[in-house]
């Protein structure tokens, strides 16, 4: 499978399971709106799980996301540092 790079989770944002992302993509109301699928992966390109989007929105430079059956502080922290890849599907 082909992945794509579209962002990196930096931190978290508050206590109920949102967390920042830098992204590096163009179309990050797409790419994070609710629903979509994303695969984390460690630095060393390690596939780690599939997530799915719950909500999004922006705040200042970031996109604030919060995943699907993560909704606490302590389940997000273990994700902290992923980079959050897309799938590219084939035409």
């Amino acid at each position: 499978m082909n992945y794509f790079n579209v962002g990196k989770i930096v931190n978290t944002q508050g206590l109920q399971g949102e967390m920042r992302v830098l992204s590096v993509t163009d179309f990050a109301e797409e790419r994070f709106k609710k629903g979509a699928e994303l695969a984390l992966f460690d630095e060393k390109d390690q596939f780690v799980q599939t997530v799915t989007i719950a909500s999004h929105r922006k705040h200042k430079n970031f996109d604030i996301i919060k995943f699907k059956d993560m909704y606490h502080i302590n389940a997000i922290e273990k994700v902290q540092g992923l980079l959050a890849s897309r799938l590219l599907k084939k035409t």
